[in-house]
C-alpha cells in the first residue's frame, strides 16, 4: 500500500498534476459579481451627471449680456433686463427638464446586462487564451516544487 502512494506522491512531482475546471463555473460568478458593480457604477455616473445639468444648462444658454433688442418692421425695441433673465432661465429649466427625462428613459437594466454579457464573452477568451493548459508551479516547503496544469472545459 505504502509503495502505491509513495509511486502516486512521485508520478504527481514530476508529470504534475492536471485539474479540470468548468469555465461556466468561474466565468458566471464574476460576471454576476461585474453586473452589481456595473449597476452600481452607472447609478453614481447618472446622478453624478444630474447633478451637473444646471450648471452646464445655465454655462451654455447664458449669454452673459442680459441684453435683448426685437427688430420688427423697422422699429427696434430693446427687452427690459428682468424679461430677458427670465427667458433665459425659463429656457433653462426646459432644457434642464428634458435633460433629465432623458436620462430618465435609458435602460440602465439592459444596458447592464449587455455589458454583463460581453465581460463574460471577454473574460471566458481570456481564459481560454492565457490560463487554459498553462503550468503553474506549485511551491511545497520552499524546496519541492510540482506543475499543475490548468485545464478549463
Amino acid at each position: 500500500m505504502f509503495s502505491i502512494f509513495s509511486f502516486i506522491i512521485i508520478t504527481s512531482f514530476k508529470n504534475g498534476l492536471t485539474i479540470s475546471i468548468d469555465m461556466k463555473d468561474l466565468s458566471v460568478p464574476v460576471s454576476k459579481k461585474l453586473q452589481d458593480v456595473s449597476a452600481e457604477e452607472l447609478a453614481n455616473v447618472i446622478l453624478e451627471i444630474k447633478k451637473n445639468i444646471p450648471d452646464i444648462t445655465r454655462e451654455i444658454l447664458n449669454s452673459g449680456k442680459n441684453e435683448a433688442n426685437l427688430n420688427i418692421s423697422g422699429f427696434h425695441i430693446i427687452l427690459p433686463k428682468a424679461f430677458v433673465q427670465e427667458f433665459e432661465s425659463k429656457i433653462s429649466e426646459i432644457v434642464e427638464m428634458a435633460l433629465y427625462k432623458l436620462i430618465d428613459t435609458i435602460d440602465r437594466e439592459d444596458l447592464v446586462k449587455g455589458l454583463s454579457i460581453k465581460h463574460q464573452v471577454i473574460m471566458e477568451e481570456f481564459i481560454r487564451n492565457e490560463l487554459n493548459n498553462k503550468k503553474i508551479d506549485i511551491e511545497l516547503l520552499e524546496r519541492y516544487s510540482f506543475p499543475v496544469k490548468l485545464n478549463f472545459r
